[in-house]
């Protein structure tokens, strides 16, 4: 938590988060076991490895983000 500089709150999202990915895992498995030809395997293993990607890439810039950030900055 320090080494970060996350807060209590900031932690708690990231632990909920931990836990979603619990779900994620028999979702990977059903689309495997559905989509079985090396070709719809290869495409679907691709698309979670990607998705994964992005959800990592996601929480990196979360966490680099200045601590001065307000979650109040308009973006219009």
């Amino acid at each position: 938590m320090q080494h970060y500089r996350l807060s209590q709150a900031q932690i708690e999202f990231f632990s909920a988060h931990n836990e979603i990915g619990e779900r994620v895992g028999p979702v990977d498995e059903a689309l495997l076991a559905r989509y079985n030809t090396p070709d719809e395997r290869r495409r679907i293993i691709r698309a979670v490895r990607l998705s994964h990607e992005f959800e990592l890439m996601f929480y990196d810039t979360v966490l680099s983000a200045p601590s001065t950030f307000s979650h109040r900055t308009s973006y219009t």
